[in-house]
Protein backbone atom coordinates (compact mmCIF):
# COMPACT_ATOMS: atom_id res chain seq x y z
CA UNK A 1 0.00 0.00 0.00
CA UNK A 2 2.90 2.35 0.70
CA UNK A 3 4.07 2.02 -2.89
CA UNK A 4 0.51 2.51 -4.15
CA UNK A 5 0.14 5.91 -2.46
CA UNK A 6 3.64 6.96 -3.50
CA UNK A 7 2.82 6.15 -7.14
CA UNK A 8 -0.57 7.84 -6.84
CA UNK A 9 1.14 10.98 -5.52
CA UNK A 10 3.46 10.94 -8.54
CA UNK A 11 0.49 10.62 -10.90
CA UNK A 12 -1.34 13.53 -9.25
CA UNK A 13 1.84 15.59 -9.37
CA UNK A 14 2.27 14.88 -13.07
CA UNK A 15 -1.40 15.78 -13.59
CA UNK A 16 -0.84 19.04 -11.67
CA UNK A 17 -3.53 18.23 -9.12
CA UNK A 18 -1.97 19.72 -6.00
CA UNK A 19 -4.88 18.89 -3.70
CA UNK A 20 -4.98 15.17 -4.47
CA UNK A 21 -1.18 15.01 -4.66
CA UNK A 22 -1.04 16.33 -1.09
CA UNK A 23 -3.75 13.88 -0.01
CA UNK A 24 -1.77 10.97 -1.48
CA UNK A 25 1.38 12.23 0.28
CA UNK A 26 -0.62 12.32 3.50
CA UNK A 27 -1.70 8.70 3.06
CA UNK A 28 1.88 7.75 2.18
CA UNK A 29 3.25 9.40 5.32
CA UNK A 30 0.53 7.84 7.47
CA UNK A 31 1.53 4.37 6.31
CA UNK A 32 5.29 4.88 6.33
CA UNK A 33 5.19 6.35 9.84
CA UNK A 34 3.63 3.08 11.05
CA UNK A 35 6.03 0.86 9.13
CA UNK A 36 8.51 -1.00 11.35
CA UNK A 37 11.02 -1.29 8.51
CA UNK A 38 11.07 2.40 7.53
CA UNK A 39 14.10 4.30 8.79
CA UNK A 40 13.83 7.57 10.71
CA UNK A 41 15.31 9.34 7.69
CA UNK A 42 12.58 7.92 5.41
CA UNK A 43 9.91 8.95 7.90
CA UNK A 44 11.35 12.47 8.20
CA UNK A 45 11.52 12.79 4.41
CA UNK A 46 7.92 11.60 4.01
CA UNK A 47 6.76 14.01 6.72
CA UNK A 48 8.61 16.90 5.09
CA UNK A 49 7.11 16.12 1.69
CA UNK A 50 3.63 15.80 3.18
CA UNK A 51 4.05 19.17 4.87
CA UNK A 52 5.32 20.90 1.72
CA UNK A 53 2.72 19.34 -0.56
CA UNK A 54 -0.07 20.46 1.76
CA UNK A 55 1.28 24.00 2.04
CA UNK A 56 1.54 24.15 -1.76
CA UNK A 57 -2.19 23.52 -2.22
CA UNK A 58 -3.85 26.76 -3.35
CA UNK A 59 -6.88 27.90 -1.38
CA UNK A 60 -9.23 27.89 -4.38
CA UNK A 61 -8.59 24.22 -5.15
CA UNK A 62 -10.15 23.38 -1.81
CA UNK A 63 -13.51 24.90 -2.61
CA UNK A 64 -16.47 22.63 -2.15
CA UNK A 65 -18.21 24.16 -5.14
CA UNK A 66 -18.44 21.64 -7.93
CA UNK A 67 -20.12 23.23 -10.91
CA UNK A 68 -21.04 20.33 -13.10
CA UNK A 69 -21.75 16.63 -12.95
CA UNK A 70 -18.46 15.78 -14.70
CA UNK A 71 -16.44 17.55 -12.00
CA UNK A 72 -18.41 15.87 -9.23
CA UNK A 73 -17.83 12.44 -10.73
CA UNK A 74 -14.14 13.16 -11.27
CA UNK A 75 -13.69 14.28 -7.67
CA UNK A 76 -15.62 11.25 -6.41
CA UNK A 77 -13.40 8.89 -8.42
CA UNK A 78 -10.21 10.56 -7.23
CA UNK A 79 -11.50 10.47 -3.66
CA UNK A 80 -12.21 6.75 -3.92
CA UNK A 81 -8.69 6.11 -5.28
CA UNK A 82 -7.39 7.56 -2.02
CA UNK A 83 -9.90 5.57 0.04
CA UNK A 84 -11.39 8.74 1.57
CA UNK A 85 -15.04 9.08 2.57
CA UNK A 86 -15.11 12.74 1.51
CA UNK A 87 -13.09 14.80 -0.92
CA UNK A 88 -10.05 16.30 0.78
CA UNK A 89 -9.73 20.04 1.27
CA UNK A 90 -6.71 22.15 2.08
CA UNK A 91 -8.09 22.70 5.58
CA UNK A 92 -8.67 18.98 6.19
CA UNK A 93 -5.11 18.24 5.05
CA UNK A 94 -3.75 20.93 7.40
CA UNK A 95 -5.71 19.36 10.27
CA UNK A 96 -4.15 15.98 9.47
CA UNK A 97 -0.69 17.49 9.81
CA UNK A 98 -1.46 17.90 13.51
CA UNK A 99 -3.20 14.52 13.83
CA UNK A 100 -0.39 12.53 12.20
CA UNK A 101 2.35 14.31 14.20
CA UNK A 102 3.95 15.45 10.98
CA UNK A 103 5.48 18.49 12.67
CA UNK A 104 7.43 16.31 15.11
CA UNK A 105 8.97 14.28 12.30
CA UNK A 106 9.47 16.82 9.49
CA UNK A 107 12.55 18.93 8.80
CA UNK A 108 12.70 21.68 11.50
CA UNK A 109 13.28 24.38 8.86
CA UNK A 110 10.06 23.34 7.13
CA UNK A 111 8.19 23.23 10.44
CA UNK A 112 9.26 26.82 11.12
CA UNK A 113 8.17 27.75 7.58
CA UNK A 114 4.78 26.11 8.24
CA UNK A 115 4.39 28.14 11.43
CA UNK A 116 5.35 31.35 9.63
CA UNK A 117 2.91 30.73 6.80
CA UNK A 118 -0.06 29.30 8.69
CA UNK A 119 0.17 30.70 12.22
CA UNK A 120 2.41 33.78 12.31
CA UNK A 121 1.96 35.21 8.82
CA UNK A 122 2.57 38.95 8.64
CA UNK A 123 3.02 40.52 5.21
CA UNK A 124 5.59 43.08 6.37
CA UNK A 125 8.15 40.62 7.73
CA UNK A 126 7.34 37.30 6.07
CA UNK A 127 9.84 38.02 3.31
CA UNK A 128 12.81 38.29 5.66
CA UNK A 129 11.74 35.56 8.08
CA UNK A 130 11.13 32.99 5.35
CA UNK A 131 14.32 33.49 3.30
CA UNK A 132 16.22 30.59 4.92
CA UNK A 133 13.34 28.15 4.44
CA UNK A 134 12.63 29.24 0.87
CA UNK A 135 16.32 28.96 0.06
CA UNK A 136 16.40 25.41 1.44
CA UNK A 137 13.23 24.47 -0.44
CA UNK A 138 14.53 25.78 -3.76
CA UNK A 139 17.97 24.19 -3.32
CA UNK A 140 16.86 20.72 -2.15
CA UNK A 141 16.05 18.48 -5.16
CA UNK A 142 13.13 16.71 -3.42
CA UNK A 143 11.57 20.00 -2.28
CA UNK A 144 12.22 22.07 -5.42
CA UNK A 145 9.10 20.92 -7.34
CA UNK A 146 6.96 22.67 -4.70
CA UNK A 147 8.70 26.05 -5.03
CA UNK A 148 6.41 27.67 -7.61
CA UNK A 149 3.20 26.45 -5.99
CA UNK A 150 4.40 27.64 -2.58
CA UNK A 151 5.28 31.06 -3.98
CA UNK A 152 1.80 31.32 -5.51
CA UNK A 153 0.18 30.44 -2.17
CA UNK A 154 2.41 32.96 -0.38
CA UNK A 155 1.64 35.72 -2.90
CA UNK A 156 -2.11 35.04 -2.71
CA UNK A 157 -1.99 35.29 1.07
CA UNK A 158 0.27 38.34 0.99
CA UNK A 159 -1.90 40.26 -1.50
CA UNK A 160 -5.08 39.36 0.36
CA UNK A 161 -3.74 40.60 3.69
CA UNK A 162 -2.21 43.73 2.18
CA UNK A 163 -5.53 44.54 0.48
CA UNK A 164 -7.34 44.22 3.82
CA UNK A 165 -4.91 46.47 5.69
CA UNK A 166 -4.00 49.14 3.15
CA UNK A 167 -6.32 51.37 1.19
CA UNK A 168 -3.47 52.61 -1.01
CA UNK A 169 0.06 51.31 -1.37
CA UNK A 170 3.08 52.20 -3.46
CA UNK A 171 3.89 49.65 -6.11
CA UNK A 172 7.61 49.52 -5.24
CA UNK A 173 6.72 48.76 -1.59
CA UNK A 174 4.44 45.93 -2.71
CA UNK A 175 7.15 44.57 -5.01
CA UNK A 176 9.59 44.65 -2.08
CA UNK A 177 7.16 42.64 0.07
CA UNK A 178 6.61 40.11 -2.71
CA UNK A 179 10.25 39.56 -3.69
CA UNK A 180 11.76 36.44 -2.16
CA UNK A 181 15.08 36.20 -3.99
CA UNK A 182 18.35 37.86 -3.02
Amino acid sequence: MIQYYDNLAKIFSRGENALFHAAAKQKYFGLISLSPIASDKEKANAASLQLLSTLAVPKESSSDIQDDMFTKRKVNRLTSLLNFNRAPTRDSLLEQIETLNTLKTADPVLVEFYNLLENKFHPLDFNTKSKAALSKISSTPEYKPYTNDLLNVILDKLFLQVSEVYETIKLDFLVKLATFED
